[in-house]
């Protein structure tokens, strides 16, 4: 067998996972299957498609922007390092280690960085993440762009778990360790060479200063003050790390000779793609997983919950439900009731001041900085919608709808601001309503940074913003709950509850979608890129629209009257 690093991962989490593996990539088309052949249903449709490899069409638009990290991120640490590394775009054109053992499994890894000299091979890895993470855990010290840690303290529990933040990128890297160690031990020529890892990172305190080459960001020129990649040297920790991936590695020798199926849920089955094989209904409808946080019963965790048989918030015994939020749930389903916390709901409400400027934004979220004064990583905002409400119920969908939205890929946030600032009049007062209040609100604050000249403005924007969430979902205790909410308090979800509008009727359905759309921008003739403004004007449109509405059935549901 074939054991790629990534497999190596997976094989080595849950001994159900390399069985269900096979049956999938052979499509139950073995003789040894037949006994599971409703495991093979669950992972193909009647008609024979695939119901688990589901095309991720936001991860094929990041993809040559992932890619590009990698390139220059190779680029630096020539400089960094006065090293020669080379980029390969095709991973399979990368240096690969590999070795057999014992039951005849190759296990194998490419590399992002390999470069050999005399007595030393220096190995790179590339991540797409920011250095945020790795500083604030305060173990790594600077040291002129190579972040380094001393030694390993009992309290460095993170970076040994394969699941936190940082753990998952050390984890990672080990494997990449540990396949080269067991390598060098049948190539005799490379056992007295030292090899020295380091994980290439983006450098969250980068700025962009707004210098093109060819209409592409120059991010080599000699006037930043911060680099655009940091380097972790990885050794002392990696040298930590060997005996945990040697027990993976022997867990991973176990499952894979494992032929039947333990139904044991873990901390890593919500994120497995074979869920739903292995616990089929665990994501239907009032699932146990949709209890608001925090996410405990009684003090058992949810994985608990689950190996005894809990699927369902009605599962449970109402006299286990200790938390109040889950208490509500639990009755809005049993008894198909809506739950009201009128008094709590009139507080809020009572906070919003008439004209209403109701404001939504949509971000271009990518790894490199596009335009001067971002950073990775930036929600770099290319569009936004208003419904202006200047007195109860007489806002129009259409009339009273305000929109910016570029005509090309090139940077109109100044633009956008101006405009926005010229439509949100609150020289009388007012209220700008978002859903969701930190992303407008951070968004604000960066155009402030951005474009101080308007700092007045955009501040009295974010002192007259007000969340409708807290309207909904209130703070500890939620306002208001039902059923088909199924624990979300997405715009999305609650919309349907007191309209019959759907985003289902446009083209664009979510803020995915919009990223996409956006992102043809960069590729599209002028056209082309007329209709997509179009359908972002209506999905963003519908956004701003739905808090209209929102509100007013909200008041409506509870008889709510301003008092004079």
């Amino acid at each position: 067998m074939e054991i790629s690093k990534t497999l190596f991962k997976e094989y080595s989490k849950c001994i159900n996972y390399p069985y269900i593996d096979s049956l999938y990539k052979l499509r139950g088309l073995h003789e040894d299957f037949s006994e599971n052949i409703n495991l093979i249903k669950k992972m193909f449709s009647e008609d024979g498609d695939d119901c688990i490899n589901i095309p991720d069409e936001q991860m094929e638009v990041m993809l040559p922007y992932f890619q590009e990290v990698e390139r220059l991120a190779l680029i630096e640490a020539n400089l960094r390092f006065n090293k020669n590394f080379i980029y390969h775009k095709d991973t399979k054109d990368q240096v690969c280690f590999s070795f057999t053992d014992k039951d005849g499994n190759v296990i194998y890894t490419y590399v992002d960085g390999f470069y050999e000299e005399s007595d030393t091979v220096t190995i790179l890895e590339i991540k797409a993440t920011t250095s945020n993470k790795f500083i604030k855990t305060k173990r790594f010290i600077n040291n002129n762009g190579v972040l380094e840690i001393d030694k390993i303290k009992n309290s460095d529990v993170k970076i040994f778990e394969r699941t936190s933040d940082t753990g998952k990128y050390f984890y990672d890297f080990a494997i990449t360790k540990f396949i080269i160690n067991e390598w060098i031990k049948n190539n005799i020529n490379y056992k007295d060479k030292k090899f020295n890892y380091y994980l290439g990172i983006l450098n969250s305190n980068f700025i962009f200063n707004g210098n093109y080459i060819d209409n592409e960001p120059d991010y080599f020129n000699s006037e930043y003050k911060e680099r655009l990649f940091t380097f972790i040297d990885c050794n002392t920790i990696l040298d930590e790390y060997v005996l945990i991936i040697k027990n993976e590695y022997e867990s991973l020798l176990k499952n894979i000779q494992n032929k039947d199926i333990y139904k044991k849920y873990n901390k890593f089955c919500k994120e497995c793609i074979f869920e739903d094989v292995c616990f089929s209904g665990i994501n239907d409808l009032y699932s146990i997983k949709t209890l608001i946080a925090p996410k405990r019963v009684n003090g058992d965790d949810l994985i608990k919950l689950i190996n005894n048989g809990y699927y369902k918030i009605t599962d449970i015994n109402p006299s286990l439900l200790m938390n109040q939020n889950h208490y509500i749930q639990y009755k809005a389903i049993k008894d198909d009731e809506v739950y009201f916390n009128k008094l709590e709901i009139i507080k809020e409400i009572d906070k919003i001041k008439y004209p209403i400027y109701h404001l939504d934004f949509e971000s271009f979220f990518i790894p490199l900085p596009r335009f001067i004064g971002e950073k990775p990583y930036t929600q770099s905002v290319f569009q936004f919608s208003i419904h202006k409400e200047v007195l109860e119920k007489t806002c129009d969908r259409y009339k009273d709808n305000y929109s910016f939205i570029p005509y090309d890929f090139s940077d109109h946030r100044k633009e956008l601001v101006e405009e926005l600032i010229k439509i949100i009049d609150l020289s009388n007062g007012g209220t700008v309503l978002v859903y969701n209040k930190n992303f407008e609100y951070n968004r604000i604050k960066e155009f402030m940074e951005l474009f101080p000249e308007y700092k007045d403005k955009l501040e009295l924007i974010n002192e007259h913003m007000f969340d409708l969430m807290d309207v909904v979902r209130g703070s500890k205790i939620v306002n208001y709950y039902h059923k088909l909410l199924n624990g979300s308090f997405s715009i999305k979800k609650v919309l349907p509850l007191f309209s019959n509008l759907s985003y289902k009727e446009l083209d664009i359905h979510n803020g995915i979608e919009a990223i996409i759309a956006y992102s043809k921008f960069k590729y599209l003739p002028k056209e082309d890129i007329l209709e997509l403004r179009e359908k972002l004007k209506k999905y963003c449109g519908l956004d701003t629209y739905s808090m209209v509405v929102i509100l007013n059935n909200i008041k409506k549901e509870i008889g709510y009257v301003k008092e004079a």
